[in-house]
């Protein structure tokens, strides 16, 4: 399988074969060869109705999957293209293509400017690239408005934006009076001649303030807020949860998936058995003795059982919902489901039926994995309950698995790698469908997909 190097290049090569005029922005000094970190694209707006559409096709070529599509403004997708490479390493590509340049809802640069004059790539050697960036004086006002809007600057990018002053300053000059009065451009002009950006990083809020005055228009208000309401009802980020006996290895595979699976999203968090409860927290001080305490009163089991439904209930639209919402991995090391199978451990002394019930009404996680593995495996791993409960454990955990959509059943008996290579390939293409679902092909394609869709949800014993 390809490198980030030779997918990237082909890119390039199929946004020519497919006349999808582009540019790529900000520091291109070490690419192809190196890939620090997303990849910002400027597309021709015409081309922006076609391009994921073609994206499918490109990662369908050459076998790779179209994991991500968040759209972040108006008309920008940040989207993750991900495969194994030789070696069995997910690797991940991540474009950032934009249309016209929006930040706080306003168009600050349009595509028509971004892409006007757009020439080959020439490094600092002179040789010319494979691919196509905007003349030197808009390079720097996008990167300029784009380091504004996050309110940071490094060394490196100080330099980057001297250099391309330095290439074109009377056009990069007039670029800053677009947006900025004169004693505020000739500051940036001190700054970039100097490669000295003390005193304009001191004063960034004003840039930063100025700047979000610009170019205001209702209509654009509006598509924001519709930008908006969309991620709110159509969350890119996911929330997953996984269950298991003691020993199942649970704590490291939650560790090992956000470690290798981040990349897929902008960011991840790890909780355990509730949304309040960090994942760090619960490694703290581990329960030996699970078991070791009596149940309680069946009015004490009640209320309990309330609390769990609040606790779940409120923590998901308190804090996994908006993690969704900001494209996060939510992974659970346990969840409710876990009262339903042991409930000793959680002193639940109630009917199993009524903890049944309340489940039905407390938020499900987008996919549910147990974890599963012979009980001498469990028991050579913890044993703080006793063989012939891991027993049962394990025969209820397989259970549930039949009895719900969205489970699968993981095998942790076999080497780390393998079992989370299992639940990567699920939670990938969990992300593909649902892309598919959003950016449908065809009409005559629909129900096929649909189909897929459902065999793939339903666990199969």
């Amino acid at each position: 399988m390809p490198t980030q190097t030779e997918v990237l290049t082909k890119l390039f090569s199929f946004f020519e074969a497919q006349k999808i005029s582009y540019a790529v922005l900000g520091n291109c000094h070490q690419l192809p060869e190196q890939i620090p970190s997303d990849i910002d694209f400027a597309i021709n707006p015409p081309d922006l109705s076609r391009v994921f559409r073609e994206l499918r096709k490109f990662c369908h070529i050459h076998h790779i999957r179209l994991t991500q599509i968040i759209q972040h403004e108006q008309t920008a997708w940040y989207v993750v293209l991900s495969w194994q490479d030789n070696i069995g390493q997910l690797r991940f590509l991540q474009p950032d293509i934009c249309g016209d340049y929006f930040q706080f809802g306003r168009q600050v640069l349009s595509a028509q400017t971004l892409l006007e004059n757009r020439q080959k790539y020439l490094d600092p050697s002179g040789f010319k690239k494979m691919f196509y960036v905007p003349p030197p004086a808009i390079s720097f006002i996008y990167y300029l408005l784009k380091k504004i809007t996050k309110g940071r600057l490094t060394a490196d990018q100080c330099t980057f934006l001297s250099e391309e002053w330095q290439k074109d300053p009377d056009g990069a000059y007039a670029q800053c009076l677009q947006y900025w009065p004169c004693h505020l451009v000739e500051v940036i002009a001190h700054s970039a001649v100097q490669n000295e950006w003390n005193t304009f990083s001191h004063r960034l809020p004003v840039f930063r303030e100025t700047l979000h005055q610009y170019g205001f228009q209702f209509n654009h208000v509006m598509k924001e807020f519709k930008r908006k309401l969309t991620r709110i009802i159509s969350p890119t980020g996911l929330h997953i949860a996984l269950l298991g006996p003691d020993g199942s290895g649970k704590s490291t595979l939650a560790s090992a998936i956000t470690e290798t699976l981040t990349p897929a999203f902008r960011g991840s968090q790890i909780w355990h058995l509730w949304p309040y409860q960090s994942h760090s927290g619960s490694n703290a001080s581990p329960n030996v003795m699970p078991h070791s305490q009596a149940p309680r009163s069946g009015f004490s089991s009640l209320v309990k059982l309330v609390y769990w439904w609040v606790i779940f209930t409120v923590g998901y639209f308190h804090k996994v919902w908006p993690s969704k919402i900001s494209s996060r991995l939510i992974v659970f090391d346990r969840y409710f489901d876990d009262l339903l199978i042991d409930p000793i451990r959680y002193r639940y002394g109630g009917p199993l039926r009524l903890a049944q019930w309340v489940g039905r009404f407390i938020p499900k996680p987008d996919l549910l994995f147990i974890l599963d593995a012979p009980v001498n495996t469990l028991h050579s791993r913890k044993k703080e309950v006793l063989a012939s409960e891991a027993t049962r454990q394990r025969t209820a955990y397989r259970n549930l698995c039949h009895d719900q959509n969205h489970c699968f059943l993981i095998d942790t008996s076999l080497p780390l790698e393998a079992a989370l290579s299992q639940i990567q390939d699920i939670i990938l293409e969990f992300l593909e469908i649902r892309i598919s679902r959003q950016y449908q092909s065809p009409q005559t394609d629909q129900t096929s997909r649909q189909q897929s869709l459902k065999d793939f949800l339903t666990f199969q014993p």
